[in-house]
């Protein structure tokens, strides 16, 4: 990652006008490798220069966004939201669209159920507005639709939608729809909230085989694999998905979290303790209220007091 963080910083510098022009996305993409290698200011410094010179195009405010959520700013996070949420765009329905995905996401189980309310309300909305379009927006659509309603616990409804997704992409041998709305995922996300684990594992996986070698893409169906062979006690397996997972995010706040809890059950307390200590450092500036810091943070303090 930092090899691939100083390239990029070169090509920023022999492309100035282009890669690192307003329309060439060079701030977006340098802001993502910062978070991912720890440094978490610069990769702010960059998102909110992005803003600032208008590489908003290229998703610098979707980016900003999920800077503060990653950081477990989560108030911050929201009225930025809100802000984007009204703001003007060329392509509206697909602003709406992807402000909802990533609500329903983000937020899920954090105590915002009005916030995903709304999204799944605003996705509703969309599916009616696009239906009796081209395919590939009804599947959008319908993905859309079956990952809020994962997130609101509408488990039924969401998979007649994600079946729905499927079916389309199936009918029109458009495969690429599979990982383009990310089907299998949500698919995931979804037996993982039906306490179906061993088809959530199946899903996560067949997602990953159809991303390939997108590998920043990775990051989120590697943890909730990591999560549901955990949970299956398949514990072998999880600690690989769990590594697999941090080669591509490895300051990633809540990835360290997750795989310190897991470490911590299988008594492994040092290395549980460093991956807890990345976890609080990307949250320092989180909310007081943000449940998963104050949860790593009594992990670490019964650590502490364990080796005393």
């Amino acid at each position: 990652m930092e090899l691939a963080e100083r390239k990029f910083q070169e090509a920023i510098q022999a492309d100035p006008q282009g890669l690192g022009g307003p329309d060439g996305g060079g701030s977006v993409f340098l802001a993502m490798l910062h978070e991912a290698t720890g440094r978490f200011e610069k990769a702010l410094d960059r998102l909110k220069e992005a803003v600032r010179s208008g590489e908003s195009n290229r998703g610098s405010g979707y980016r900003l966004w999920h800077h503060h959520r990653l950081r477990g700013e989560i108030e911050r996070s929201i009225a930025l939201y809100d802000s984007m949420r009204t703001a003007g765009t060329k392509r509206p329905k697909f602003h709406r669209y992807n402000l909802g995905v990533r609500v329903c996401e983000y937020y899920s189980g954090l105590g915002k159920e009005k916030l995903v309310q709304r999204a799944l309300s605003d996705m509703q909305s969309l599916h009616e507005a696009f239906a009796g379009t081209i395919p590939s927006y009804r599947a959008m659509t319908h993905t859309g639709l079956g990952s809020c309603l994962t997130a609101a616990d509408s488990l039924d409804k969401a998979r007649y939608h994600l079946g729905a997704a499927d079916s389309i992409a199936k009918e029109t041998r458009r495969l690429s729809m599979r990982e383009q709305y990310r089907i299998d995922y949500f698919r995931g996300r979804l037996y993982q909230a039906a306490g179906q684990l061993g088809k959530a594992v199946e899903s996560y996986r067949k997602h990953l085989r159809g991303i390939g070698s997108l590998a920043i893409r990775g990051r989120p169906p590697r943890l909730q694999l990591a999560l549901s062979q955990q949970n299956l006690g398949e514990e072998e397996k999880a600690r690989k998905a769990y590594q697999a997972a941090l080669r591509i995010r490895p300051a990633h706040p809540r990835l360290n979290y997750h795989y310190g809890r897991f470490l911590a059950g299988q008594g492994k307390a040092e290395e549980a303790r460093e991956h807890l200590s990345r976890a609080l450092n990307g949250w320092a500036p989180a909310d007081t209220s943000f449940v998963p810091k104050q949860r790593a943070q009594v992990l670490i303090d019964s650590l502490d007091a364990k080796r005393s």
